[in-house]
């Protein structure tokens, strides 16, 4: 699934934030951060809980690791 919100519906209905999340893809968000695009901005959602989840299924989706986005959120 490569649509973020429909992905964190999906796994976590019990969080209300996630109803919260733009409808933007994994891959299309990587490659945003990958150009200094701002991860909160471009999902619309501000929460540390949410960043890790997607950060880690985004790492999936990527073929790479958590590490790997993570250092690319950080530059």
């Amino acid at each position: 699934m490569s649509d973020i919100r429909d992905w964190y519906i999906k796994n976590y209905p019990e969080d209300r934030e996630g109803k919260n999340i733009k409808h933007v893809g994994f891959r299309e968000t990587y490659q945003g951060m990958k150009k200094g695009e701002d991860f909160y901005k471009k999902i619309g959602v501000q929460d540390s809980v949410i960043r890790e989840r997607v950060f880690n299924q985004m790492a999936k989706e990527n073929k790479t690791s958590y590490n790997n986005i993570y250092k690319t959120w950080m530059k």
